[in-house]
């Protein structure tokens, strides 16, 4: 034959059958394409072949694929029909074909339909052994060899089968589009679409093989409903690289584009998949989630710079089957324009079950079910929740080996008496009839504790990180969950080089102790949404991968859990064992909400003081374990609460009317302002129990610690974060965390339930008009009167104040400051008065005085506060309690508000134009992007090491400020920094960065302005000098001797907890700030002995050190959590961070390295 002259080329056609409509055969089919589709590519191929695109006989073949139209692809199956006719074969005989995957194969599959023989493909890649005992169980009339497939020996072939010799070639014939029209019109009308046509062979994930056998109806009508989701054309090229002797190839390849008369792209080399994709770009492929992930692994390496391009241009949807695909592959492929949806069935039933569009697809399921399949989930105790199909592509009969082949296929049906097919498979059905499969109904872990757990839901998670190529999680009658991991290769290279580590072969690398840590983490950070339970405790890395040579999955790589169990028992009988040995991973599985053990303070971490080496990995491992179930409910009940409120338009009340009256002339301007976040919001999210996350359990809330609260306020704070800065007000600053410290058994008893409620929310009354930093000026006074107290005074800049609110209010009561619990009116009255002005900043916020003149307070509301050093009550130790708790909660906040001026920014930077090109293409922009990603994960390693601080029963005072103030820092610098990605925008009223400036710069204010805490720190560690400590009246030459001890410490700086850091750029960066805090040491105590009670007018000296020591503690933090936390998306901002800091501890300017880290962080953020 000659090759087509022009490929693309394309000839008028008729409608293909569509789903609805009568069905006949697949042999009906192909006489409809001689007539549409004569002349039409219909296959496609790099190679030769000996049945179809032979070579000319001539000395030099042509370059270039070979092309076969449709009109040649049917002649020739026609020919090689007569053929197995000749050779005695006749309708309803088993032909079984053997040899790889080729151009061939088609013509051997089409010459079966046509003549009515039974056609039963061999897999190529089944071991020899296996081949041999499915042909004696099928006992075949006829055997074929193609693509290149050597005979076997004849006596290791059934004696009564026919072997047919292909080799030489079938007799070629000029194809005569009348006579070939003719002779398969008579074969139409001699074929029976309810016979047998073809038997499937599977073996699933049970290991027992089967044979699955199917009409020309069933299969024709699975096509053309398969065909239609996609809205097939005959424009179409797909690309056949999967064997079609499996099902889903058979169908969604062959027989789709027999539907449509598109073409076939037959690449018999896997490996050179992409170059048949720049060959002929190919429209749809089919393929199976090994496949995608090898492609998404070439994306995440830099080998595929532009996916879509890699797969010729023109690829209108990719579709996955046979396992479950990632999420993170599909969402891969979306985010470079590449459409990867997933489909669902089983040969049972046709195969085709359900299937995705592009259309409609939703992530994590499989589709609708195609035209004519119904669906419903077993509801009998025993299978619940199974998958049951009906669809009228069902198989005619299963044939099992030990049922006696052909003698029991009449009494083996996977279907009910009703006609429902059995699948096996767990399914979730949602509303709009898109189907969820969530695991194997016999795919159920018994722990030998007797907890049952479903292994596919246990291992989905999982299979999302990047550093796995494979997981299987094994558990029958095993204590615990057990992971058995391969690795992704890439991934673990970039990691060990990452680490410094040096290994001289595969199986050190997979047993050092660095790279089992690694994984763990990640593998950790993954379970972090399983129940405590269903969590893999170790795991194993294995070198090579889980494939069918060794039993252990399905050609479509499916695993087969319980072969996979048998091979590696001396693995899980170690990993069942109390003390595991060294080459298991231990998978962290704390919970923030753990019993903390006593942190080590700031000034001990300075000083070098026994056992204190700050505390940073445990908080680090504690920050990166799961949020408590409970804590994790509440916020996803609250976080749906506000997103039914925000679509409905009742999160904020109306705004005042605008000044402007018309908007500007952009495309794009900025939306109306909002107003106040609204009464309804309020009442909403405490039917959901956020108010309460801070309240104890018995009385009606939650119970979170205080590191759960920070990660709770973060998270609502990247989203609403008006809603985090009122959880943060009213649980630590408010009355919550004082009540439950302080108050009484009463007090708590009337109070929490109603708080844990948001009825009433509770606010902080401190400043006054005299009084802000200096709480020792309030002048507002609680009097006695009988037995009344009345309250006469004005507190002023009090966020969330309004009527109803309950407040901590600081005031005088007989000289001393007192802590009340006042609720406030409902409306203002003689004694009370809400006075209202203009605020720049808490726009969405209430703001407001409290004017009271002979208010009645209740004593019983008065909180017991602790006794000063003279024994008498102090209520200002109240008054820091709070505020440690807020000034970190401050700092929470600031790392959700940096999150949206990061994503404002980073969706602005790709969508403004100018020269061109994005800004978001220009290093300036990346700059700015890089350097605000860098303080979020500084903001969220502070607010959880001061958080640990406080709940490890520390004060956590030093560690409060330190926090409060880099995140006041960080919150301003990033909003310049985002003003510079906005420009002139931001000023418009509406734009969100415009509108909440103020916010952003007043971080550094709110409870204590950043410089004036920052020599209360300063202050806070000079108290805790080795001078100080020593008893008072202690000789000069103890005091001598203490301080002498404390310099020698100081040459030994550095700390054992800085080697669990298994990322060495951290690591360095770690150990470099202890260098510098030893350092820092030194000059503090030089400036503390030089200048004696002087230093403290010095000011400027002493915040410079004080800023020092924050920026080096800041490195220690973010490097060990962003190390601890198993996301490599947070090394490279860690990194930035760390560069950032320390190049201001040492007052040097940035490097060009440190420049383009920074960029490079900017460049990945702008290109998503």
């Amino acid at each position: 034959m000659t090759p087509s002259p022009a490929i693309a080329s394309r000839a008028a056609v008729t409608p293909a059958a569509k789903p609805g409509s009568a069905v006949g055969s697949l042999v009906d089919l192909l006489l409809a394409r001689c007539d549409d589709a004569f002349d039409r590519p219909a296959i496609v191929a790099e190679a030769a072949g000996e049945l179809l695109l032979q070579p000319p006989k001539t000395s030099v073949a042509p370059r270039g694929p070979r092309v076969a139209t449709w009109g040649e692809l049917v002649a020739a199956a026609d020919g090689l029909a007569a053929v197995f006719e000749s050779a005695g074969l006749q309708r309803g005989d088993r032909l079984v074909q053997m040899g790889r995957h080729t151009a061939d194969w088609i013509v051997v599959d089409l010459a079966c339909l046509l003549s009515g023989i039974v056609h039963v493909a061999l897999h190529a890649d089944e071991p020899r052994a296996a081949l041999h005992a499915q042909l004696r169980w099928l006992e075949p009339r006829g055997i074929v060899f193609t693509g290149g497939q050597r005979p076997w020996p004849r006596r290791e072939l059934p004696a009564a089968a026919k072997v047919i010799d292909l080799r030489g070639g079938a007799p070629s014939q000029a194809v005569d589009r009348g006579a070939l029209r003719a002779r398969l019109e008579s074969r139409a009308v001699e074929c029976d679409p309810e016979a047998a046509a073809t038997i499937f062979l599977s073996s699933g994930t049970t290991g027992s093989p089967h044979g699955i056998v199917h009409c020309q109806r069933a299969l024709a009508t699975n096509a053309i409903a398969a065909a239609d989701v996609f809205l097939d054309d005959p424009e179409d090229v797909r690309l056949s690289w999967l064997p079609l002797s499996h099902a889903a190839a058979r169908v969604g390849d062959l027989y789709t584009a027999v539907v449509r008369g598109s073409c076939l792209h037959v690449v018999t080399d896997r490996r050179r998949l992409l170059e048949a994709c720049k060959a002929l770009p190919p429209t749809v492929i089919l393929g199976v989630p090994a496949l995608f992930e090898r492609l998404e692994r070439g994306v995440a390496s830099g080998a595929i710079a532009d996916l879509r391009e890699a797969l010729g241009g023109r690829v209108r949807v990719c579709v996955s089957g046979g396992a479950p695909l990632r999420e993170r592959t599909a969402a891969l492929f979306a985010a470079h324009g590449v459409p990867l949806v997933q489909g669902y069935g089983l040969a049972e039933a046709g195969p085709v079950v359900t299937l995705a569009s592009p259309r409609t697809t939703r992530p994590g399921t499989v589709g609708l079910p195609l035209e004519g399949v119904e669906l419903k989930l077993d509801t009998r105790p025993e299978t619940h929740g199974q998958l049951l199909v009906q669809t009228p592509s069902r198989a005619l009969a299963v044939l099992r080996p030990e049922d006696g082949g052909d003698r029991g296929a009449a009494k083996t049906h996977p279907w009910t008496e009703d006609g429902w097919i059995e699948t096996g498979d767990r399914a979730e059905i949602d509303p709009d009839g898109h189907v969820r499969i969530t695991g194997r109904l016999v795919d159920t872990i018994v722990l030998s504790s007797g907890v049952k757990l479903p292994a596919a839901e246990v291992e989905r998670p999982l299979a999302e990180e990047p550093a796995l190529a494979q997981v299987c999680v094994i558990g029958d009658g095993l204590p615990w969950p057990v992971a058995i991991v391969v690795p992704e290769p890439d991934v673990l290279r970039r990691a060990i080089r990452r680490m410094r580590l040096r290994v001289f072969s595969r199986r050190q690398a997979l047993r050092h102790p660095r790279v089992l840590a690694w994984f763990a983490r990640r593998l950790g950070r993954r379970q972090r949404g399983l129940p405590r339970a269903w969590r893999a405790r170790r795991g194993v890395l294995i070198g090579r991968p889980f494939d069918s040579a060794h039993g252990e999955a399905t050609p479509s790589l499916k695993l087969k859990r319980s072969a996979i169990a048998g091979n590696f028992r001396s693995v899980l009988e170690a990993a069942a064992r109390e003390v595991s040995p060294p080459w298991l991973m231990e998978i962290p599985a704390a919970s923030p909400a753990a019993a903390a053990t006593t942190g080590s303070s700031i000034a001990g971490l300075l000083w070098h003081a026994p056992r204190s080496d700050g505390g940073f990995a445990r908080t680090a491992s504690r920050a990166a374990a799961p949020m408590r179930e409970a804590v994790v409910a509440v916020l996803e009940q609250a976080h749906r609460a506000i997103e039914g409120l925000r679509s409905e338009g009742l999160l904020y009340e109306l705004p005042a009317a605008p000044r402007g009256r018309h908007q500007p002339p952009l495309d794009d301007p900025p939306a109306a302002p909002q107003g106040i976040f609204s009464r309804v919001a309020e009442e909403s999210l405490g039917e959901t129990g956020f108010w309460g996350l801070a309240v104890p359990e018995h009385h009606g809330g939650t119970g979170c610690c205080m590191l759960e609260l920070v990660q709770s306020i973060t998270r609502m704070g990247s989203s609403v974060p008006t809603a985090a800065g009122m959880l943060s007000v009213h649980s630590s600053i408010g009355a919550v965390a004082s009540i439950v410290a302080f108050g009484s058994a009463d007090q708590q008893d009337r109070h929490l339930p109603g708080l844990a409620q948001g009825a009433p929310l509770s606010i902080f009354g401190a400043t006054e008009p005299g009084a802000g930093c200096d709480l020792s000026a309030v002048r507002s006074v609680l009097e006695r009167r009988g037995a009344a107290l009345l309250l006469t005074g004005t507190k002023m800049f009090i966020t969330g104040a309004t009527h109803g609110r309950l407040v901590k209010l600081l005031a005088l009561l007989d000289g001393r400051p007192t802590v009340a619990l006042v609720r406030l009116p409902d409306a203002d009255t003689d004694t009370f008065r809400l006075r209202h002005y203009d605020l720049h900043p808490l726009k969405h916020a209430h703001n407001a005085a409290l004017e009271f003149d002979g208010f009645a307070v209740d004593p019983a509301d008065l909180l017991a506060a602790p006794l000063d050093g003279r024994g008498r009550p102090d209520g200002m130790r109240i008054v820091w309690h709070g505020l440690n708790r807020g000034r970190i909660t401050l700092a929470a906040q600031a790392a959700g508000t940096l999150r949206i001026l990061l994503e404002t920014a980073r969706e602005y930077s790709g969508r403004r134009r100018t020269w061109g090109e994005p800004i978001g293409a220009r290093q300036l922009v990346q700059g700015r992007l890089g350097r605000i990603a860098a303080r979020i994960v500084a903001c969220d390693a502070l607010a959880a090491w001061a958080a640990t601080s406080i709940d490890g029963g520390q004060t956590g005072e030093l560690e409060a400020i330190t926090a409060k103030i880099v995140a006041g820092e960080c919150v301003r610098d990033s909003a310049i920094d985002a003003l510079g990605v906005h420009g002139g925008r931001a000023f418009l009223v509406g734009h969100p960065l415009g509108d909440s400036l103020h916010d952003h710069l007043a971080v550094t204010v709110y409870e204590g302005e950043s410089d004036l805490l920052g020599l209360a720190l300063f202050k806070g560690l000079a108290k805790h000098h080795p001078l100080a400590a020593n008893a008072e009246g202690a000789s000069p030459a103890r005091r001598a001797a203490g301080w002498l001890a404390w310099r020698v410490a100081s040459f030994a700086a550095g700390s054992r907890e800085d080697e669990s850091i298994l990322d060495a750029a951290l690591r360095s960066h770690a150990r470099r700030a202890r260098r510098g805090l030893a350092g820092a040491a030194v000059r503090i105590d030089r400036a503390i002995r030089r200048h004696g009670r002087r230093l403290a007018d010095r000011q400027l000296e002493i915040g410079g050190l004080s800023a020092e020591v924050r920026d080096l503690v800041s490195v220690l933090a973010v490097a060990h959590h962003a190390d601890a936390a198993g996301d490599d998306s947070l090394l490279p901002a860690a990194d930035c961070w760390c560069r950032l800091a320390l190049a201001r501890a040492s007052s040097r300017h940035l490097t060009a390295e440190d420049h383009a880290r920074i960029g490079e962080l900017g460049r990945s953020l702008a290109t998503g």
